[in-house]
């Protein structure tokens, strides 16, 4: 097994990001109060491309277009969607990736491979 920070930790660089906590169902009106989001920030490998095979295993959920699909490599524990809470939402180039998959890598020294894409506008552009 290796040590993925100190075999590749010379090459990693710095995200930013936001992370929403779970909304929740207000008893008393009946309404939803959506989650709060904070900043993160973690290491890794610089995003790299998915090979094709990658490409056919992101899933999207129905009427999602995605304008670009990008994998990075890190030990930080990133999250999809869960319960009512978004999924994690990472900068490159300043723009916004959404976290779609993470795949923990164990056996290859405890990172993981997340899948992110850059979803495109309202617009459709």
């Amino acid at each position: 097994m290796i040590d993925f920070n100190s075999s590749f930790g010379d090459m990693f660089i710095g995200y930013t990001g936001e992370r929403y906590s779970e909304g929740e169902d207000d008893t008393a009106t009946g309404r939803w109060i959506p989650g709060s989001k904070s900043p993160l920030s973690f290491r890794g490998m610089p995003p790299q491309p998915l090979s094709g095979t990658e490409v056919g295993l992101v899933k999207l959920e129905d009427g999602q277009k995605v304008e670009d699909v990008r994998k990075i490599y890190t030990e930080f524990e990133l999250f999809v969607r869960r319960g009512g809470a978004d999924a994690d939402i990472v900068n490159i180039d300043s723009d916004k990736y959404q976290v779609t998959s993470v795949s923990p890598r164990h056996e290859l020294g405890g990172h993981r491979k997340v899948i992110v894409v850059k979803m495109q506008g309202d617009s459709g552009s």
